[in-house]
């Protein structure tokens, strides 16, 4: 195998281009058949098999994307085999004819044989099938997919997303694809992604930062991605709750938010879309997260992603009855004050007992006149004007 490009992956075999070699000669060289030249010109990609430029790299072996398997699940998904729903399982095989459908706030992460990963959220409905000899095509019935398709020599194989708006064709890229309301919209955010509309045959090519809507007509729009919105708050609340707010952003006509366990939003936990830069994802288990939330263009293209790191952890006051007093302790918020507050009415219209704000270190309350005595932690603002309720109780309740 002299003719193997050095410093190339030996696992990904590639034959550097003599003069005057064609690919019938190479498929000859390594497959001991001239017949095999559409295998090389299809994974290659090249036009005339006939017109090679000398010293250019051909991979003869570029590896299968089948099996798949599951990497990640949250929620429940299916595969359908004959109409039944069969349970879906981290690490379950999806091979070539499958169809994995999602429910309701699931989402299901497959990996293919040679690193590329889909994401598929929920409400989606996906059939898995070969485009080729090695190359894959996920046609979206309904729902969504983003795909993440690694940028190296032995991943240029067909990859493919098909509804019956448009095709997508992809060598190397991050990008996402939804169908519905009569129409393909897709957003791309690393590499380029050939675009083709299934009625009108209409042909176009997107760049990392732009999107395009296909319709059922065949009309295709390519637009700018909207930019990211800045995160302005996440807080957590004493049930769990994730209060998540972030900026507008003009020509927004809605937003979506994501967490994620992992930075490259392979493990999504949860996902929300809102009319407003404002989201609660309700009851989730107090650990860090990765929120993604971007804006959502009036064709209903996904923008650009913000990213941060989210610190998702209990607000939850513990009371304490000790021998003459009240202990109050919770979990401070960095640069956020917060105050302790008594009262006979639960609407606290007349407080009892305000508390100065404090920041750390827990707080002894002598003294509390006996009966229904309510209290609640109030988080403030600069001026100290009370922004929510942390937590809330009575002191009876609580012995």
């Amino acid at each position: 195998m002299s003719d193997i490009a050095p410093g190339e992956d030996q696992d990904a075999r590639v034959h550097r281009v003599k003069p005057g070699e064609t690919l019938w000669d190479i498929a000859e060289l390594y497959f001991d058949n001239p017949d095999d030249w559409p295998f090389l010109q299809q994974i290659n990609t090249i036009e005339d098999p006939e017109m090679l430029q000398p010293g250019t790299l051909v991979d003869i072996d570029i590896q299968d994307a089948f099996p798949l398997s599951v990497l990640y699940l949250n929620g429940d998904a299916w595969r359908v085999v004959d109409g039944r729903r069969e349970p879906l399982e981290q690490g379950i095989i999806v091979d070539e004819g499958d169809v994995v459908e999602t429910g309701r706030g699931a989402s299901l992460t497959l990996e293919m044989s040679d690193g590329a990963r889909a994401v598929i959220p929920s409400n989606s409905l996906v059939m898995v099938s070969r485009d080729g000899e090695r190359g894959i095509r996920l046609i979206l019935e309904q729902g969504e997919v983003e795909s993440q398709v690694p940028s190296r020599q032995n991943s240029q194989r067909p990859y493919t997303i098909q509804t019956t708006s448009g095709v997508l064709g992809v060598r190397g890229t991050r990008f996402a694809v939804s169908h519905g309301d009569e129409a393909m919209v897709s957003s791309v955010y690393e590499g380029k992604v050939a675009a083709r509309s299934q009625q009108a045959a209409r042909r176009a090519q997107l760049n990392a930062g732009q999107g395009t809507r296909i319709s059922d007509q065949g009309d295709i729009e390519v637009v700018g991605l909207l930019m990211p919105p800045e995160l302005l708050d996440a807080r957590s609340l004493a049930v769990g709750d994730l209060v998540v707010s972030v900026e507008s952003v003009p020509q927004a006509s809605r937003y979506r938010a994501q967490l994620a366990r992992d930075a490259t939003a392979l493990d999504v936990i949860a996902e929300q879309r809102s009319t407003s830069p404002e989201f609660t994802f309700p009851s989730l288990p107090f650990e860090d997260y990765y929120l993604r939330v971007a804006a959502v263009d009036e064709l209903g293209i996904v923008g650009e992603y913000s990213q941060d790191l989210i610190q998702h952890f209990s607000n939850g006051v513990s009371v304490e009855r000790l021998d003459d007093a009240w202990r109050f302790d919770w979990q401070r918020q960095e640069n956020t004050p917060s105050r302790l507050e008594l009262s006979f009415d639960p609407s606290f219209d007349r407080p009892l007992v305000s508390y100065p704000p404090v920041t750390t270190g827990e707080i002894l309350l002598r003294n509390v006149p006996e009966g229904d005595v309510f209290w609640r932690v109030v988080s403030l603002d600069d001026e100290d004007n009370v922004t929510h309720v942390i937590d809330s109780g009575a002191l009876d309740a609580t012995e």
